[in-house]
């Protein structure tokens, strides 16, 4: 669940990129609304997933305590997509194009790093309990 609201942020991202240059404000303010929605799914589904990893007992294979770390991520990712979620419905805003047109991008970009440190935790937490994914489908490059 996590895994495909992250990966339409990054594809909102992605869009937005791609028509920045010849598209009309209202089709980026439309890209702007998207990631915004896209971003406060993301946030409760990562509420949630949280939630259910803190709940759940320490792994007896957990030998390095990586679930600490998939929490800590967690956290930090949602911080990231609150602000990512209040940024892009701000920008949506018709007075705020130029603003859009202009940081739009490096805006969305800033999810990047907190979307990778939680993927390369839950990768690490996942392998210490013996549950092993192909890397690709937990790398932000894959979507």
């Amino acid at each position: 669940m996590l895994r495909d609201s992250l990966a339409a942020v990054q594809g909102g991202a992605a869009r937005l990129q791609r028509d920045l240059a010849n598209s009309s404000d209202a089709v980026t303010r439309t890209r702007s609304r998207e990631i915004s929605d896209a971003c406060a799914s993301s946030a409760r589904a990562s509420k949630s997933v949280q939630q259910t990893v803190a709940t759940n007992p320490e792994p007896a294979k957990d030998a390095k305590q990586t679930r600490a770390g998939v929490i800590a991520t967690l956290r930090e990712l949602r911080t990231a997509l609150d602000q990512c979620h209040a940024d892009f419905a701000r920008l949506s805003d018709p007075v705020m194009a130029e603003e859009l047109r202009g940081y739009g991008v490096s805006r969305a970009e800033r999810l990047d790093q907190p979307i990778g440190r939680y993927n390369l935790a839950l990768a690490e937490y996942l392998g210490a309990v013996d549950i092993i994914l192909p890397l690709q489908s937990i790398s932000p490059e894959a979507h």
